[in-house]
């Protein structure tokens, strides 16, 4: 998840995740994995992480836990319908 850093963010947490996301749906992994972007669900317009969803601008606060879950639940349906488990 993004951090209240924006260097930060763009020296390591994104260059990570694109590593994981890319780990994620290679051949040898992709058959039992499934990458969840949740970068998207907290970040504002500037593509900055959205204060309001976190506490301490690294733990999400209550309405960022409310974020990702509804993110995972939609994603495990998605899956579920098609056919991954």
């Amino acid at each position: 998840m993004p951090t209240s850093e924006p260097a930060r963010d763009a020296a390591v947490v994104r260059p990570v995740n694109a590593r994981l996301a890319a780990l994620a749906q290679s051949p040898e992994f992709a058959p039992f994995t499934v990458w969840l972007d949740l970068t998207p669900g907290f970040v504002d317009a500037q593509d900055r992480q959205d204060p309001q969803l976190f506490v301490d601008g690294l733990h999400p606060s209550e309405a960022g836990y409310r974020v990702w879950r509804d993110r995972l639940v939609a994603a495990l349906k998605a899956a579920r319908e098609s056919g991954r488990r």
